[in-house]
């Protein structure tokens, strides 16, 4: 008789298989709702040091275009801020666009990367339009914060500082009448029990709005912030730019990429997309990429993990313990005893690139500093997050200095 129904009940499983299939192929089928809401996170390697990890929910209808501007202004100069923690940490960022039922998507989705030029090009990409009925979808936004990203089990971080975040950017209250949609109170259950905090960023001053902003952060222990429509409006270009644009791109020059041939083909897809940034960003931006290169999260982003002059520099390798077929070509060609200078006279190089984009970079920042008003600097996107940022982390042991990059 146990025998009977056990095959009775794989013939029911399997049954329901094939005919929730086809909806969940196309889309049909709600995988939004309240019991099937988790949390994805994965296990870090086994390092000892800090962990950041920020995931933007930006709004990107037609009245948000003031927002996007801003957040693509100063995307490289918030990276900055967040990689200078103490002690500093690994830095991962993610990225979740969203709209309405309707529009030309609902949620685009960017997974937390070590890659800011991934998330760079990614949010250059993304455009405002659509919108403009009221309520947005900010529900399946959050869900998608939690239930798509791959958040870091801090597990894996040894006992290191861990701040985990989502900050949710815009100007219109969720859809509470969307039938089978998980809604925001639980998605924030879920998120404080991971760790996560939800801190809230509302573009103009639209009451209602409001009122949903500012609940939604106190849910998870943000907080709630506000700005103008018209935050984009702050410039922060400088005479320093150009140059620090021009050492940047020869820092990137001086590396040397190492290992299996697989290894070098994905290493060069991502300078592919570093060099059509360096080809297409306005100046200002690539000032800015260039300092956040100086960080120790900015040089996983300019050099890879696989970058022979920086793992030797750091002493974290010799030329000796590389195969021989795993070498860059430029080692290659050279006879074995003219290698160790030449990797020796790239170390030089980019030590002294380091220091005149370190100098320059400083330079700029006190330019800025005569050059804003005290209330203008405040006024800014990047200190509005920043001040968050600060207070956050350093409760979980992470600590940021008042020095701001804009």
């Amino acid at each position: 008789m146990r025998n009977h129904r056990l095959i009775g009940l794989l013939y029911t499983c399997t049954l329901v298989c094939v005919l929730a299939h086809p909806y969940v192929a196309s889309g049909q089928w709600n995988l939004w709702s309240e019991k099937s809401l988790s949390v994805v996170s994965e296990e870090l390697p086994q390092k000892r040091e800090a962990l950041v990890e920020v995931v933007f929910v930006l709004d990107t209808t037609s009245s948000m275009s003031g927002l996007i501007d801003a957040a693509k202004q100063n995307i490289w100069a918030i990276a900055t801020n967040l990689a200078k923690g103490a002690p500093a940490p690994r830095l991962r960022i993610g990225l979740v666009a969203y709209r309405d039922r309707g529009d030309i998507y609902e949620t685009k989705v960017f997974d937390l990367t070590e890659d800011m030029d991934q998330i760079y090009a990614s949010l250059m990409e993304l455009n405002a339009a659509g919108g403009g009925d009221g309520p947005e979808s900010v529900n399946r936004a959050l869900a998608a914060s939690l239930q798509q990203i791959h958040w870091s089990s801090p597990a894996g971080v040894q006992g290191e500082p861990v701040y985990q975040t989502v900050f949710l950017i815009g100007d219109a209250p969720p859809h509470m009448d969307y039938a089978n949609e998980v809604r925001y109170p639980e998605i924030l259950r879920w998120a404080t029990a991971k760790g996560i905090v939800v801190n809230t960023l509302q573009a103009g001053n639209d009451p209602v709005t409001r009122q949903f902003w500012q609940e939604i952060a106190a849910l998870s222990q943000g907080q709630y912030l506000q700005v103008s429509h018209n935050v984009h409006r702050v410039r922060t270009s400088t005479p320093f730019d150009a140059e620090l644009a021009r050492l940047g791109r020869s820092l990137e020059s001086a590396r040397l990429y190492f290992g299996a041939p697989e290894v070098i083909e994905e290493l060069d897809r991502k300078a592919a997309v570093s060099n059509r940034i360096k080809e297409h960003s306005p100046t200002a931006d690539l000032a800015k990429r260039a300092e956040f290169n100086l960080t120790a999260a900015g040089k996983i982003n300019a050099h890879g993990n696989r970058d022979l002059i920086e793992m030797i520099d750091a002493r974290a390798m010799k030329l000796e313990d590389v195969a021989e077929e795993e070498l860059p070509a430029a080692l290659r060609l050279v006879k074995p005893s003219a290698r160790e200078r030449l990797v020796v006279e790239r170390i030089r190089e980019r030590r002294k690139l380091e220091q005149q984009i370190e100098l320059l970079a400083r330079e700029r920042r006190q330019y800025l500093e005569q050059k804003l008003a005290p209330e203008t600097r405040e006024a800014t996107l990047n200190n509005q997050l920043h001040q968050v940022i600060k207070q956050q982390a350093g409760k979980r042991g992470l600590h940021y200095h008042e020095e701001l990059v804009l």
